[in-house]
């Protein structure tokens, strides 16, 4: 807390901004509001911080009061926005849906996919389905469904490559995972993390990319993954399909059902077995598609999220410079 605190006041000492952005509305978005209350601050809700007041204890009245005091709260879709309410008691006119945004200078469709037999990227064999999975490696994003899931789907172990690309959230899970991974008979690989661009070069390289994560709020590696041109098999998180629908229309993607949940974020043990067959049978029928609907995401790049961000903001709102109408400063956010 006392980090945090000294970061932030040096940062507003050397920039001395008109706005201040705070990504999840938790302890360091309280400190700076707190700290600054003179300041214009919008807070961004990422859906993990409403599982974190929901599961953790502390300071959470400190933190419920500051994130009241907010000039305006994004947040990724209506269901958040309902949550935000209830958990800190926050006004709905200060709540703005903004969904999500990419990078769409990094993410794009390279044509990389188009000019290469399928399989021949990194010296696969030809005819092989490449499947990449980005995230924490961790059970809690399905990681470990998604490995027993293969043999159901049907498709030969020489025919699938799935890439397991991210970090390690705890080692002890992420060691059985790979021992996990290692037990397979199919080619399951640990890029972990990477940069952005090796990222968006991984989607171009594959043909489908899949998210079987049992808690998220709109995931940002779906639309990513979207605009390199991948098809994408993901859960039927709260309010995703909608979101999708209305912000990429006839995108190629399968839902796959949850299995019941306890505790925000544990699936039932008893369901999996059947969520995995769910989503073998997803991934089968991504894999025989043969071909993605491209769709166009360009809604919803990080310029929209800006547009809509500080849309409707009142003139003594508006940080100096910065309204939506002014497009160079919109270029330098």
């Amino acid at each position: 807390r006392q980090a945090f605190t000294e970061a932030v006041h040096r940062a507003v000492e050397e920039l001395n901004p008109d706005l201040i952005l705070c990504h999840h509305l938790y302890l360091l978005t309280s400190i700076v509001r707190r700290e600054f209350p003179d300041r214009k601050i919008i807070g961004f809700c990422h859906n993990t911080d409403l599982r974190q007041m929901e599961k953790n204890p502390l300071w959470r009245e400190e933190i419920r009061e500051q994130i009241r005091k907010l000039d305006r709260i994004c947040v990724p879709q209506k269901p958040q926005a309902d949550r935000v309410c209830g958990i800190y008691g926050v006004d709905p006119e200060k709540i703005c849906t903004v969904g999500m945004g990419y990078n769409d200078r990094i993410f794009r469709r390279t044509g990389k996919r188009d000019t290469l037999i399928p399989g021949e990227m990194l010296g696969d064999p030809a005819g092989v389905t490449r499947i990449v999975f980005a995230g924490k490696i961790a059970e809690k994003k399905g990681v470990m469904s998604l490995i027993r899931c293969l043999p159901e789907t049907g498709l030969a172990p020489d025919r699938i490559v799935l890439d397991l690309a991210g970090g390690a959230g705890n080692q002890e899970e992420y060691q059985a995972i790979r021992d996990l991974a290692a037990a397979s008979p199919y080619n399951i690989r640990f890029p972990g993390k990477m940069a952005q661009p090796d990222l968006a070069a991984l989607y171009n390289e594959a043909q489908i990319f899949v998210l079987p994560s049992f808690f998220d709020g709109i995931p940002l590696v779906v639309i990513e993954a979207l605009a390199c041109g991948d098809r994408v098999v993901v859960t039927e998180l709260p309010g995703i399909r909608a979101w999708m629908e209305e912000n990429a229309p006839g995108a190629d993607i399968r839902y796959v059902k949850l299995p019941s949940m306890r505790n925000a974020d544990e699936p039932v043990p008893e369901e999996l077995p059947g969520f995995e067959k769910r989503l073998a049978e997803a991934l089968r029928e991504a894999a025989a598609a043969g071909e993605t609907r491209i769709t166009d995401v360009s809604a919803i790049t990080w310029r929209g999220l800006v547009r809509r961000a500080l849309d409707g903001m009142t003139p003594e709102n508006q940080p100096s410079g910065a309204a939506p109408e002014n497009q160079s400063s919109l270029d330098q956010a």
